[in-house]
């Protein structure tokens, strides 16, 4: 595998928006293991320095330092960045994306994900449309029936919740401007993705249930569960990451895997109850787990999206069973706590993670 994506990426110009984000800043970090000159586009970098952006030196990898900070919707900023650059891939993961923040600020939710997305695909079509684009949306993007069943990308989009609806909203923008201008963005190739409740190393956003373990192990203190019985699509963000980088290259070589929403996910189904424990144990003295109150805001107690589309057209599938990967990123939090080097930690993990076997 990563002699394949050598091959793709080495010496490419990749512009992330997004890169100060979780899975944007591994995604940085991947793109310059592979060899790629990598630009970005963010806000703002996190406060917390425990996160992967700052764990990784992410603001030293990236190739525009002075001009890596913006709002993507600001098109005139973002026009710019492109044209200065003239990308070979852009990934889009700039986006407000945590589901809580959607209800103390929806107005901002939506802008952000609906107009920074319509900004990416105006700019592609009218300045770069030889740039190769992958849009990140989410699982949540469906309308999610509570049906004990696994969303594929023809399911019905739609959402009760404003994130939802932003991220439903997205989609729909871009499957409009696939229909609208075909044969533009078919040129180099772009695609829609929709993965969700992905977990890794470096993630210490309130609400999210991995750094929750994390935090409450820190702090020796309970770990408070809402919905025990709850099941989300879990998958390692390196998973999701090589399934972005692959897709992207097949959709720059290929049409027929252009123009098109593709879903990536873990096919092991886990409760929010099973992947506590399994974090406690693999963090060795793990926290006690208590069952909170329900939170303030519309949580589903069933998700899950059907990756078959990209494991069968595609080849992806996840590296190791999900238990595996949670013990990996369990090591990774510990070795963070530990005071190691985490960019040589890193380095040596994604040489483990994408050996060809």
């Amino acid at each position: 595998m990563k002699k394949y994506l050598l091959e793709k990426y080495a010496g490419k110009k990749v512009l992330v928006t997004g890169h100060t984000g979780f899975k944007g800043s591994w995604l940085v970090f991947i793109l310059n293991h592979l060899g790629s000159k990598v630009y970005g586009f963010s806000l703002d970098e996190p406060s917390d320095f425990r996160h992967v952006y700052h764990a990784l030196s992410i603001g030293q990898i990236i190739q525009n330092p002075k001009a890596k900070f913006g709002d993507v919707r600001d098109s005139a900023q973002l026009k710019k960045l492109i044209e200065s650059v003239n990308p070979d891939f852009i990934f889009h993961l700039a986006a407000q994306a945590i589901v809580s923040k959607s209800f103390a600020d929806p107005v901002d939710t939506v802008s952000t994900n609906i107009i920074g997305t319509l900004n990416i695909l105006e700019l592609v079509r009218t300045t770069v449309a030889h740039s190769t684009l992958v849009l990140v949306t989410s699982d949540k993007c469906y309308r999610n029936t509570g049906e004990r069943k696994s969303y594929t990308e023809s399911d019905e989009l739609g959402g009760s919740d404003i994130y939802s609806a932003s991220k439903a909203s997205a989609e729909l923008v871009i499957r409009a401007y696939f229909e609208m201008y075909p044969n533009v963005f078919a040129k180099s190739g772009a695609s829609s993705v929709r993965a969700g409740n992905v977990f890794g190393g470096g993630d210490w956003s309130e609400n999210r249930l991995v750094p929750d373990c994390v935090r409450a192990s820190i702090r020796n203190e309970a770990l408070q569960i809402r919905m025990p019985n709850a099941t989300r699509p879990w998958t390692a963000v390196q998973d999701i990451l090589v399934g972005y980088l692959t897709l992207a290259i097949r959709t720059r070589e290929g049409l027929n895997f252009s123009n098109e929403p593709w879903n990536f996910a873990a096919t092991e189904r886990m409760t929010v109850l099973e992947v506590g424990q399994e974090v406690n144990r693999s963090l060795g003295a793990g926290a006690p787990i208590e069952f909170g109150r329900l939170a303030d805001f519309r949580e589903e107690e069933e998700l899950q999206i059907d990756p078959s589309k990209a494991i069968e057209r595609l080849g992806w599938k996840t590296k190791f069973p999900l238990k595996q990967s949670l013990a990996r990123t369990s090591e990774w939090y510990v070795a963070q706590l530990n005071g190691e080097d985490m960019t040589l930690h890193t380095s040596l993990y994604l040489t483990d993670f994408l050996g060809d076997s």
